[in-house]
């Protein structure tokens, strides 16, 4: 069976997403679906000799499936953003209650697991694009580059299409969140692809990911 038919399903689901995000009105999927269908589509036309293996798109497709719909439908705050023993109603301003501080990050960890995906197969794109090889340094770096990059794209859409309330403090919790949250968590999985590829090369080849001595 030809491989380039297993990166039908992956831009199918890149683009429903992204339709979906229009529909609801999400800047954050839209950003992150268009990302994933650009990335996709450039893999796939790259593939002249070989075509690489789809699993890298099929997984951050499924990622991005998954997440977009646990942000869309499942994770809704509807507590109190200030702590209502620190509100001032005469500025509107007071404390971040914990029960936001906590939905924010939780939110963040979730954005993350799209961002990653993204990042790992924006990785794979660098290699095959330009014929890169990895050693686990550069592989770990891209990957922590790439998963922040992505999520400031999509901060930057969330400003811009949300331009009417920059002057609003609660609007940053959710941004600051996001940054902070997937540098952990980037930081994180970025020492731990070092160290499991320490001294040896880390190649995407036409067929396959290889991790040689």
């Amino acid at each position: 069976m030809d491989k380039r038919l297993w990166y039908v399903p992956a831009l199918a689901v890149d683009a429903a997403m992204l339709l979906l995000g229009l529909y609801e009105d999400d800047t954050v999927v839209q950003t992150y679906s268009a990302i994933a269908l650009v990335l996709t589509a450039l893999l796939l036309h790259s593939c002249r000799e070989g075509v690489i293996d789809p699993r890298v798109p099929l997984f951050a497709a499924f990622m991005l499936a998954a997440t977009s719909f646990a942000l869309l439908y499942a994770l809704n705050f509807d507590g109190a953003i200030y702590d209502t023993a620190t509100y001032d109603p005469v500025t509107q301003e007071g404390e971040f209650s914990t029960g936001k501080k906590v939905y924010a990050h939780v939110e963040g960890i979730v954005i993350w697991l799209i961002s990653y995906p993204l990042a790992y197969l924006a990785t794979v794109c660098i290699a095959v694009l330009f014929g890169s090889r990895l050693n686990g340094y550069l592989a770990g770096g891209f990957l922590v580059f790439n998963s922040e990059a992505f999520t400031s794209l999509m901060l930057i859409a969330l400003s811009v299409t949300n331009k009417d309330q920059l002057g609003e403090t609660f609007f940053f919790v959710d941004e600051l969140a996001y940054m902070f949250t997937g540098l952990v968590l980037s930081l994180i999985a970025g020492v731990a692809i070092v160290r499991s590829f320490r001294g040896r090369g880390f190649m995407v080849s036409r067929e396959h990911l290889e991790v040689g001595d």
